[in-house]
């Protein structure tokens, strides 16, 4: 096969991967073991058998080939030195950032991470997922959480945040709010806790804008100086953005708050929509959807009483030609950008060409 790339003489392998293990999460149990024997199997049957494009099933390893067989024995072991090369890291590889919308149950928690080290946490779940939102910090982190931003004092988003404050072997540089305390038990326990570690609670209001690491964050809501407002109207909603990559958390706003939102005239497009509410009817209004234009839904939600997600909403965000992913059926997600681009899971991960060092060999 001729290469039809300029710059590149005769044959080339062309390889495409989409592997999780070049995330700094680390592989689950067995799942390096499954990559290892699967390499070694493409290795056995490159050097025992007729070389021909193919296309392993296996979901973290593609493979389109046209070589002789030691070219591709050589390329595999190749392959195989850099699925092993790159560690558990503790932040996103250089130039990328990472998103995890972390699985705890019905209520939200997303941790943003740059190649910079920078660690974003935005609410943590209800109290019960908070001992799971602790270990998922020590596991994808170096124990040092820049920014905790709680959009709201509800429960099932401040909850998790309490065991995260206890923990003392995570330190905290800061602690954002809504700027209107909770009148919960759950919320005073989370006061309670960032005066025991010297955490001063910031409000986060419209229209302050902040730099944390490589994320340039906008609060588009709420606004200051309101009297007693509904916890769930006066959600931060901050629109976060990556070089080019932006994001949207809108915490539980609802459509009235939506509409006041696209009133201020405050850019709302995303590419990445954390959708309002754990998907409820009542959030996620077609004029919002129809601001936002988001390419991809995330719907953070778990086994609840409430109908979350809502099918009308379901049908709104289908109809604005969103792609929607949901916790509750894929667990953590896991989203990666390199600041232009972003990747969701099974999704392809890059393209590596390989000219033939042989080029005057022919093809079998």
């Amino acid at each position: 096969m001729r290469s039809s790339y300029p710059g590149f003489k005769g044959r080339f392998l062309l390889f495409c991967m989409a592997r999780s293990s070049l995330t700094p999460a680390p592989l689950p149990p067995g799942e390096g073991k499954t990559q290892l024997t699967l390499v070694v199997a493409a290795l056995h049957a490159a050097t025992t058998s007729q070389c021909r494009p193919s296309l392993c099933g296996y979901n973290h390893l593609m493979l389109c080939i046209h070589a002789p067989r030691r070219l591709l024995a050589a390329a595999l072991l190749a392959l195989a030195l850099l699925a092993f090369a790159f560690p558990a890291g503790r932040s996103a590889p250089d130039g990328s950032a990472q998103i995890s919308f972390i699985d705890v149950g019905q209520g939200d928690a997303a941790l943003l991470q740059d190649s910079l080290g920078t660690d974003i946490l935005i609410d943590g779940g209800p109290s019960a997922a908070g001992p799971g939102v602790v270990a998922y910090l020590r596991s994808h982190t170096d124990h040092a959480i820049d920014v905790i931003l709680v959009t709201h004092a509800d429960a099932d988003h401040a909850g998790g945040l309490v065991s995260v404050l206890q923990a003392s072997d995570l330190s905290v540089g800061a602690l954002y709010y809504n700027g209107y305390p909770g009148s919960t038990q759950t919320w005073a326990n989370l006061a309670s806790q960032a005066a025991a570690r010297g955490l001063a609670l910031q409000p986060a209001h419209f229209p302050a804008e902040y730099a944390w690491g490589e994320f340039d964050v906008y609060i588009l809501n709420p606004a200051p100086g309101l009297a007693n407002p509904e916890q769930n109207d006066a959600s931060v909603v901050a629109r976060i953005d990556f070089h080019s990559s932006r994001l949207l958390f809108p915490g539980d706003i609802g459509a009235q708050v939506e509409a006041a939102v696209i009133a201020r005239q405050t850019p709302v497009a995303a590419d990445v929509l954390k959708v309002a509410h754990h998907g409820s009817a009542t959030s996620s209004s077609a004029a919002f959807l129809a601001a936002v234009q988001p390419d991809y839904a995330v719907i953070s939600v778990g086994k609840n009483s409430y109908g979350h997600p809502a099918p009308a909403t379901l049908t709104r965000l289908a109809d604005a030609g969103a792609q929607i992913w949901r916790t509750d059926q894929a667990g953590t997600i896991l989203v990666t950008s390199d600041g232009l681009s972003l990747r969701f899971p099974n999704q392809p991960g890059f393209w590596l060409f390989m000219p033939s060092l042989a080029a005057s060999a022919s093809l079998p």
